[in-house]
């Protein structure tokens, strides 16, 4: 039994990797908040993310207005998405991560949760950096991050 999950952890670990060079910017680079802190644009940042859990919200806006739920409740999904993200999906997820470092496997519930949380508005992201590239303060988002936050950089 212990060696099964072993192959388990192994084979997500290897899958992580796959995707860290398949997709650029689905896993980002090391970040080390303590030494990299003075170098966050913080407004971008702000801005960045709360852009990505506004996409995150059409995108279950989309999925309730296919359904019989009430069209202002989904009409108000987006919105309710970057207030209940900063209220109750951030803490989470951080604290998932610190958990990760300590129970590797966490990880994976980390980027399951992240992809419902931020992760599917990332591709509306992207696009809107095509289309309205001034709204977007990263100049090449990635196509999809696992990641809670993405922080914005002055270069250094």
């Amino acid at each position: 039994m212990t060696n099964a999950l072993v192959i388990k952890i192994a084979t997500c670990y290897g899958l992580i990797r796959f995707l860290r060079n398949l997709l650029p910017g689905f896993i980002m680079p090391d970040f080390n908040f303590s030494e990299d802190r003075h170098l966050i644009q913080w407004p971008q940042t702000l801005w960045h993310n709360s852009l990505r859990c506004f996409c995150t919200g059409l995108i279950w806006m989309g999925v309730l207005l296919t359904g019989d739920q009430d069209p202002l409740a989904a009409l108000m999904m987006p919105f309710m998405t970057v207030v209940f993200y900063a209220l109750l999906g951030l803490p989470i997820l951080l604290l998932l991560g610190v958990l990760a470092k300590v129970i590797r496997p966490v990880i994976l519930i980390q980027m399951l949760y992240a992809l419902f949380w931020v992760g599917i508005g990332d591709p509306l992201v992207f696009l809107l950096q095509k289309v309205v590239p001034r709204w977007v303060p990263v100049e090449r988002p990635p196509f999809l991050s696992l990641h809670p936050i993405i922080w914005v950089l002055n270069p250094k």
